[in-house]
């Protein structure tokens, strides 16, 4: 409390503005960061599904070429 009353103390809002659908939206931290992280996710999720698709394709194919 040795700065209560002086320049030292000074309250700062770390909200971000972000751009979505052409208009600014104003976020916390926290929101930009739940939102970040859903959208990674979603992302490593849709390479995942595709990469199994390639191993499936490529397990048909040996499997194929046995026969």
């Amino acid at each position: 409390a040795l700065y209560a009353f002086t320049d030292c103390e000074i309250n700062i809002s770390p909200n971000c503005c972000i751009i979505e659908d052409d208009k600014p939206h104003f976020l916390t931290v926290s929101d930009v960061l739940r939102i970040s992280t859903d959208r990674t996710k979603e992302l490593l999720r849709l390479e995942l599904e595709i990469e199994k698709q390639e191993k499936q394709e490529a397990l048909l194919f040996a499997s194929l070429e046995k026969i």
